[in-house]
């Protein structure tokens, strides 16, 4: 009979809320535009169907933002087209990144 697997799948302890793809989003707050000193103080992204539909002022949305999720707000900083370039290629994405670094087998960690 073979040997069990030196390593185990972990249960998942929280898996993120995700939006349907067709929600509309508005982000609210100071916008950075990407120009040397280039910041819209109250500024807004409006994001439909995964892709990015409106930026600029607020006070420039008018009824673009009716039936949307708001976000951000005061406080915040939105940063339109910005995505997540940094990976940790070997977490699974679900469990705790430092305990899963520590607990797994060194074969597993290579394997991944």
């Amino acid at each position: 009979m073979p040997e069990a697997a030196a390593w185990q799948f972990k249960d998942v302890k929280r898996v993120p809320a995700r939006r349907p793809p067709d929600a509309k989003v508005v982000a609210t707050g100071r916008l950075f535009t990407g120009e040397v000193g280039g910041a819209i103080e109250e500024g807004f992204v409006r994001i439909e169907d995964g892709k990015i539909t409106g930026v600029g002022p607020v006070a420039e949305l008018g009824s673009g933002g009716e039936g949307a999720v708001m976000a951000g707000g005061d406080g915040k900083s939105v940063l339109p087209g910005l995505f997540n370039n940094h990976a940790h290629l070997g977490w699974d994405g679900a469990n705790d990144l430092a305990a899963q670094a520590l607990e797994d087998e060194p074969e597993s960690s290579a394997y991944r």
